[in-house]
């Protein structure tokens, strides 16, 4: 014990002087990088070489030689996007899901918001970065980067309405849009108004759905599936040079409004003295509509500039949100019948709700990024980026007793890197074919009231041929518990409903839980392999990777909390159930567990091209694209807790449903002639058998292999030179359904399709119209 006081005493006054040192060290780093730059561009004359791992300013270039993969224009075209922000969202999905780090013309910016608003007519082309370049930005190694090029001039001004058609019950949805962009060089103006409404989607609209009349799915008619929204947002932008540097700036004002039934309540009495086969005694019972509403304000602010040799950028961000929620009795009357009691936990006063949440972030960052020294294989570049940030949540609640929480926390992240070019064909000792070269990151965050904790990430990259590129990586992030997973607090006011998997019925939550759950700061360390090609062929682009990322996760945090045999059994002092087994209060808090460990392979592909028929030119060819991606999971094991053994998540999801399927597959076809484009897009997710660890007889649910298909047709009409374009979408053209079975071959009554978010045929149209 006394040693282990000691080490941890050593620790936190090694933590203690690399905090109070930081700040003179990054100073005297800047400095550096400031001397550095100038030596540097004192000696460029008499150096031939350049470096290419530079950071790229405004729009010099728009290749950058390790991207893995490039859109062109008509690829952009391609994809029949609205939006900037649609076209992303379906990258992700060809990227498996995972999101990107987001850069705009070769540099971070504070906020992206608004360029997501605008056409994606405004693109002159994007790139896709790997991992390896992630540290250039200061952003972390878990994302690729994506490189969003703009167009030197360009101007548009439409209206975007827009109608989504559910064919099974209610949830109709429909949106408009006002988006103005004007490009002039290094100048740009962008604003967006919008609102969209979404009806409220019941239990009563999939209610024939249901295999059987089960006795305790007289509520199911009105439990909400999809809730009512409305949200209003106005989004603008701007970019400024002024002289040497540019200034660019985003905002964005949004309020939303949603109400869900969320709880009951009788004004009756229920006997608990019923003898099960007793007729059933009806009684009149009220929903409790639950209303939110949310508005929320963000700014963000770069300023960005180049000296001699250095990149520079200074950020400015700014983001208050309030969300205020109450209930109200419901206009309608439930009449549900209740066998021998079983659902006499309903209470019989209404008693309001009100919670209120505040969040205020304020935030500023530092990034430089310059070439220090030139080497015989290239040019050795460094980046640096300090960061802070400050936040504070409030949060109000009132439900029989009040309770009001007002916590602040400051945070501050150095990070530092270098690119090493090791090896060229001109290299004099080692005579490799192509160029090799190493990236290393450093980076270090501290958090008030939690502590401090390090990270880096190393790559190496070797290049044979400009079409070729292979790399080996190695990362571990920290990540500090954040204010609002450790602060906030989570209720479940009496009369709450969620289905209990463990007796496949409804339970009542009649406890409350809420408060600080004590999180621990958790780390991942990745070992990464990749490979990726990218060449022009004729008048074809193929890009193909491959990558295999091994992880390891410390600490992992648990943020959602099921009631299922499984999770009972691996977490149990997370419910509680009384004498009869019925559940009665779930502490849904985040918390940890001890250990995680995956292993995955992505492979990805993504071919497009151009058919142009003899004697015709281009603009009379038919243009292509097609991808393929695949997320496949080896392995997914977690270990609860210190010293129990490690369980499968493959098998034994902690939400007891399908979990993580081996295969998550995504493919996309899309073909563009003259102004008609078709997409057809299509999912498919490996079947699963999830056993179950609780079961006192061996029993098994087992997941189809499920697929969905899309498709999209989009036309443009030309008016007087104006483009207007209209669309018409299908989402699961085939109104495909998940199938679930057991051991035994039945479908579990919580898995009956009526308990489930719908998935029906929704068919969409859209137009954008020139103003």
């Amino acid at each position: 014990m006394k040693v282990r006081s000691c080490r941890e005493r050593e620790r936190r006054e090694t933590y203690k002087s690399i905090s109070q040192s930081l700040p003179k060290a990054m100073m005297a780093f800047v400095i550096v990088l400031l001397m550095g730059g100038k030596s540097y561009a004192d000696s460029a004359g008499n150096n031939t070489t350049r470096s290419t791992n530079v950071l790229v300013t405004a729009r010099r270039t728009t290749q950058t030689k390790d991207a893995i993969d490039r859109y062109s224009t008509q690829n952009i075209d391609n994809l029949a996007a609205m939006t900037i922000g649609e076209v992303i969202t379906r990258l992700e999905r060809r990227n498996g899901g995972r999101p990107f780090s987001i850069i705009v013309n070769g540099r971070r910016l504070a906020d992206i918001s608004d360029l997501r608003e605008i056409p994606p007519e405004a693109l002159a082309g994007l790139e896709i970065l790997p991992n390896s370049s992630a540290g250039r930005y200061g952003f972390g190694p878990e994302n690729k980067v994506l490189n969003l090029v703009l167009k030197r001039k360009f101007s548009s001004l439409t209206t975007s309405p827009e109608l989504h058609l559910p064919t099974e019950g209610g949830g109709d949805s429909g949106d408009a849009a006002f988006r103005y962009v004007t490009i002039r060089g290094e100048k740009r103006f962008n604003a967006a108004v919008s609102g969209q409404e979404t009806e409220a989607l019941y239990g009563q609209d999939r209610r024939h759905l249901f295999d059987d009349d089960s006795e305790d799915a007289m509520l199911t008619p009105y439990r909400t599936l999809s809730p009512f929204n409305r949200r209003l947002a106005l989004i603008p932008g701007f970019a400024i040079p002024i002289g040497s540097i540019s200034v660019n700036g985003s905002g964005s004002l949004t309020e939303v409004v949603s109400r869900q039934l969320t709880r009951f309540f009788t004004s009756g009495t229920v006997s608990n003295e019923l003898l099960p086969g007793e007729a059933d005694h009806s009684i009149t019972t009220h929903g409790i509509i639950d209303q939110s509403h949310t508005r929320s304000y963000r700014l963000g602010l770069t300023v960005s500039g180049m000296h001699k040799r250095l990149n520079w950028s200074a950020e400015l961000t700014g983001a208050f949100s309030s969300s205020d929620t109450d209930s109200h009795i419901s206009r309608k009357t439930i009449t549900a019948a209740l066998p021998s009691g079983s659902l006499s936990q309903i209470p019989s006063t209404y008693t309001p709700l009100l919670v209120g949440m505040g969040n205020t972030d304020l935030g500023a960052a530092v990034t430089v990024n310059t070439p220090l020294f030139s080497l015989p294989a290239g040019d050795m570049s460094a980046n640096a980026r300090l960061s802070t940030n400050f936040q504070r949540l409030d949060s109000t609640y009132s439900f029989i007793q009040s309770d009001h929480q007002s916590n602040a926390q400051m945070r501050s992240r150095a990070h530092f890197g270098v690119a090493i070019p090791l090896t060229s064909p001109n290299f004099p000792v080692i005579q490799i074919p192509g160029t090799t070269s190493l990236s290393l990151n450093s980076d270090y965050e501290q958090a008030q009231h939690v502590g401090s904790l390090p990270s880096y990430d190393f790559s190496w990259q070797w290049q044979p041929i400009d079409a070729l590129a292979v790399s080996l990586g190695r990362s571990m992030t920290g990540s500090l518990t954040t204010l609002g997973s450790s602060n906030a607090p989570v209720i479940y006011p009496p009369g709450t409903l969620v289905v209990d998997a463990v007796t496949g019925n409804y339970a009542l939550i009649t406890e409350i839980s809420g408060g600080t759950p004590n999180l621990h700061s958790s780390s991942r360390t990745n070992n990464t392999a990749r490979i990726s090609f990218n060449k022009m062929v004729g008048t074809t682009n193929l890009a193909a990777t491959v990558e295999y990322v091994s992880s390891r996760i410390t600490n992992p945090i648990i943020s959602a909390v099921t009631p299922n045999p499984q999770f009972q059994r691996l977490f149990p002092n997370r419910f509680t159930r009384d004498a009869t087994g019925q559940l009665t209060m779930m502490d849904s808090r985040p918390f940890n567990a001890a250990g995680e460990t995956t292993n995955t392979l992505h492979p990805n592909l993504h071919v497009s091209g151009t058919v142009v028929p003899h004697g015709k030119t281009s603009e009379h060819g038919l243009d292509w694209d097609f991808s393929l991606s695949d997320e496949w999971a080896l392995n997914d094991e977690l270990r609860p807790a210190q010293g129990t053994a490690n369980v499968d998540l493959l098998k034994t999801p902690l939400d007891g449903v399908r979990g993580t399927p081996r295969h998550k597959v995504d493919g996309e076809a899309e073909t563009s002639w003259r102004r008609f484009n078709l997409q057809l897009s299509a999912e498919w997710r490996s079947g699963s058998r999830v056993q179950d660890i609780a079961a006192s007889e061996p029993y098994s649910v087992h997941y189809a292999g499920f697929w969905t298909a899309d498709a999209v047709v989009s036309y443009t009409f030309k008016i007087k030179k104006k483009s207007l374009r209209v669309w018409i979408s299908v989402s699961n053209i085939f109104d495909r359904q998940q199938k679930v079975r057991d051991s035994a071959g039945h479908t579990p009554e919580a898995y009956q399709p009526a308990f489930l978010d719908p998935a029906g045929r929704i068919v969409a149209i859209r137009t954008s119209i020139p103003l």
